[in-house]
């Protein structure tokens, strides 16, 4: 046995490492795992804008149509003049319809006013609904709602205005005067030159929007046709509101006849809470429309002291309110 001498590498001995076909099989691997990632971020982006235009196709039309119609229903008819209550113009921007819409509603105020000590609402307001063309893209027009707190002698004008869509290509107001499917649409309703005294059968509301491009696939890019969607509102006004112009209620205030000064029991002091025209009758079986309210006082001030007594005669209301039912009578 020799000391001293070490066995060294046998030759032909391969260095540790990695081989070519482990190195392609671990990449192989890699983008077979970044392919699939990307396909998974793909799906999500892709459900992302769907979900997007699905809330823009389902509430943001719909929901603008809703409040327009909501402040329709609304429509104050009473103790206004026909042609302050509501009109609509005809305008276009870029060859697209613009058109505008003013009325006067029983809606409450969207818009808080700053009072003295609080901030609160009017139950009566003036609205409206207008386009502008979008400052950075005249290819759209943006939509906004008026409201002026209260009603003053110019309902139409003034007020602030409320930001609603910025993707608008057109908003149609048509007005209808009759029924059918024939009928035409008006130029416009209350307009300066023609000034009406009624109310419109109907009102047809047509908004287009159009998508965002980022929330469209590449097939929708293609297709503009799917890009703009155009959503339909009819509002027909009730027979409510339709008669109030008919009827036009009006507050009476009774006649306060002055008492007597030496007053006998004979003359007839009091109040005077009916007329012949109040209820647009003539009076019941036996009666002529009138009640009288007589406070005898038997000589005494009907409206202050004294020892007298007190008659109330309501023996003709009972005529009154069957000549306002019947259609009046004689007597």
């Amino acid at each position: 046995m020799i000391l001293g001498r070490s066995s060294g590498p046998s030759r032909g001995a391969s260095s540790s490492g990695f081989t070519i076909a482990e190195v392609l099989v671990v990449l192989l691997i890699m983008s077979g795992l970044l392919v699939s990632m990307t396909q998974v971020l793909a799906s999500a982006r892709d459900t992302r804008d769907r979900i997007r235009n699905l809330n823009e196709n389902q509430l943001a039309g719909p929901a603008i149509l809703d409040l327009v119609e909501q402040d329709l229903r609304g429509l104050m008819t009473f103790s206004m003049r026909p042609s302050k209550m509501l009109r609509v113009e005809k305008h276009e921007i870029g060859g697209e319809a613009a058109d505008r819409i003013d009325l006067v509603t029983s809606t409450n105020s969207k818009l808080f006013e700053i009072g003295e000590s609080r901030a609160v609402r009017a139950d009566f307001n003036e609205v409206g609904y207008c386009l502008r063309e979008r400052p950075d893209d005249s290819t759209f027009r943006e939509l906004y709602r008026r409201e002026d707190f209260g009603v003053d002698e110019d309902p139409f004008m003034g007020g602030r205005y409320t930001f609603l869509h910025d993707r608008v290509v057109s908003f149609q107001v048509n007005v209808y005067d009759e029924d059918g499917p024939d009928a035409e649409p008006l130029e416009g309703w209350n307009t300066e030159t023609e000034p009406q005294n009624k109310l419109p059968l109907r009102i047809e509301i047509l908004l287009e929007v159009e998508l965002s491009e980022r929330l469209l696939d590449p097939k929708q890019l293609r297709d503009s046709g799917k890009r703009r969607i155009e959503y339909k509102r009819i509002y027909r006004f009730g027979d409510f509101q339709l008669t109030a112009f008919d009827i036009e209620p009006v507050p009476k205030v009774p006649n306060v006849f002055p008492p007597s000064e030496e007053g006998d029991g004979s003359t007839n002091d009091g109040l005077d809470l009916a007329t012949d025209d109040l209820f647009n009758g003539s009076g019941g079986p036996g009666g002529n429309g009138q009640v009288d309210v007589q406070l005898d006082g038997n000589g005494a001030n009907p409206f202050g002291g004294g020892n007298g007594n007190t008659n109330t005669d309501f023996g003709s209301f009972t005529d009154l309110l069957q000549g306002a039912a019947g259609g009046g009578g004689g007597g």
